[in-house]
């Protein structure tokens, strides 16, 4: 069993309908899980809240809680901090592009030993992070 962690990218690219995605994530095996962190989740819903009132983000919201309601949403635990903490240090060190929502994507997917699921190639350069990119 394997756990996947998906970030901001992929989730849009799901409500989106990407056929490379939603293959990718039809394919997996039963016993594997698709994870939402907390972050991506207040990351998707920063994006409706910015949206105007009308039909648009009345079928966006309805499309986003329909996913949300599809994955498991996981906390930032006190664990993960202890991994942010040892990443913030090695981007600053790196000088690399990582946000700090994506700095806390990375740290939970670490404490929880699960695949990081991004489009981002930002990512691929934290040495100890497992990362799929669905989006190829």
């Amino acid at each position: 069993m394997a756990d996947y962690l998906l970030d901001t990218s992929i989730i849009s690219l799901m409500m989106r309908r990407d056929p490379t995605v939603t293959s990718k994530a039809a394919s997996l095996a039963r016993e594997n899980r698709l994870l939402m962190p907390t972050i991506a989740r207040g990351e998707i819903l920063y994006g409706l809240e910015r949206l105007p009132d009308g039909e648009r983000n009345r079928q966006l919201s309805h499309e986003v809680f329909g996913l949300f309601a599809t994955f498991p949403c996981v906390p930032v635990s006190p664990a993960a901090g202890d991994h942010y903490a040892r990443m913030k240090i090695f981007a600053e060190n790196n000088s690399s592009d990582l946000s700090e929502n994506d700095l806390w994507i990375a740290a939970t997917s670490l404490n929880l030993s699960a695949i990081l699921v991004s489009a981002d190639k930002d990512f691929l350069r934290i040495p100890e992070l497992n990362v799929e990119d669905w989006s190829v």
